[in-house]
């Protein structure tokens, strides 16, 4: 699943970024930080919006992301703040995201394009995803608007999202 692939990038930015000079806290830190929240809140997002046209758009921004990304790390690599290890890590995970959530895009565009496409289902997906980066991160997240948590997934999981996205998303992923 996209998200989780992403989610698993932006992770990896925090802990990498986490050890990056104070001076530098404005500066890569705080991009490589943004980009990648980026691409996956515009995931989570973008899945829950109305059509294939505005899911893609969203997928599109996600994909600028990861490719803000890829510089990102070749620049922190350049300036040493990045050990080639950590470099090669978050290389791979950013490839490995990208190739996924362009797999998806391919497959929103292909339905976009069809007149007898069946209609989007939008969830509460986006906001579970969301709240899963807060969780993660240890930051404080913002009050739910579904109450206390999504009944089905606990908010830990985007088992919830309907039935023909998860199908649309696995073979994407395939």
């Amino acid at each position: 699943m996209p998200g989780n692939v992403v989610t698993s990038c932006f992770l990896e930015i925090y802990r990498v970024t986490s050890h990056f000079p104070k001076h530098e806290l404005y500066g890569l830190t705080s991009q490589m930080r943004r980009a990648g929240f980026s691409a996956a809140a515009n995931i989570a997002e973008g899945s829950a919006k109305q059509g294939p046209k505005e899911f893609r758009q969203f997928l599109d921004i996600a994909l600028g992301s990861l490719a803000e990304i890829a510089y990102a790390i070749r620049a922190a690599t350049d300036l040493g703040l990045l050990t080639t290890e950590e470099s090669e890590r978050l290389n791979d995970l950013r490839a490995k995201a990208g190739k996924v959530t362009w797999g998806l895009y391919k497959r929103v565009q292909r339905l976009a394009d069809q007149k007898d496409r069946p209609t989007f289902q939008p969830s509460h997906a986006a906001w579970c995803a969301i709240m899963m980066l807060f969780k993660r991160s240890g930051a404080s997240a913002p009050a739910s608007p579904y109450g206390e948590g999504c009944p089905s997934c606990s908010i830990t999981t985007l088992g919830h999202t309907s039935g023909y996205w998860r199908a649309r998303i696995r073979s994407a992923a395939g």
